[in-house]
């Protein structure tokens, strides 16, 4: 089972065991906005540390730090899939979509490595691809809430 689908039946779960879960829409971004800027907060804050213990040659287990790291993005992304599952959103697809669109990124003759070494491309090259994944999301995205009303 993928992580989405765990945290979707465990949402799922959740509501059948009559734990009320926010049904409107400004409920659900509210709660979920909460929830990931805590998790997404703790992640950067898990690395942030363990870069700055390194750097300063302070004593280091680097091992309980990737730990630290490994689980606080775990709950980041549980809680993104969370609010995917609320949406009723396969993050499963929406994270294929996404992860197919900047495999692109590597075949691209435009891109570059910058001083810290994320991809760069041409602002042509990038404005194509981010068209062709907002495309490919709101195709599938549209395909979903035509079915549900």
């Amino acid at each position: 089972m993928t992580p989405f689908k765990r945290v979707k039946a465990w949402v799922d779960a959740l509501a059948l065991s009559g734990v009320r879960l926010p049904t409107s829409l400004p409920e659900i971004l509210k709660l979920n906005y909460a929830l990931i800027r805590e998790e997404s907060e703790e992640a950067l804050e898990s690395i942030s540390l363990l870069e700055h213990d390194i750097l300063m040659m302070e004593e280091v287990n680097i091992r309980h730090g990737i730990v630290e790291i490994a689980k606080e993005l775990a709950d980041t992304i549980v809680v993104c899939n969370h609010l995917f599952a609320q949406l009723g959103i396969d993050g499963d697809i929406v994270t294929n979509i996404v992860t197919n669109n900047n495999d692109k990124k590597l075949t691209d003759p435009s891109r570059h490595l910058n001083a810290i070494g994320k991809i760069v491309l041409s602002p042509e090259a990038k404005a194509e691809l981010k068209r062709e994944v907002y495309r490919d999301l709101d195709s599938y995205i549209g395909g979903v809430y035509q079915y549900m009303g």
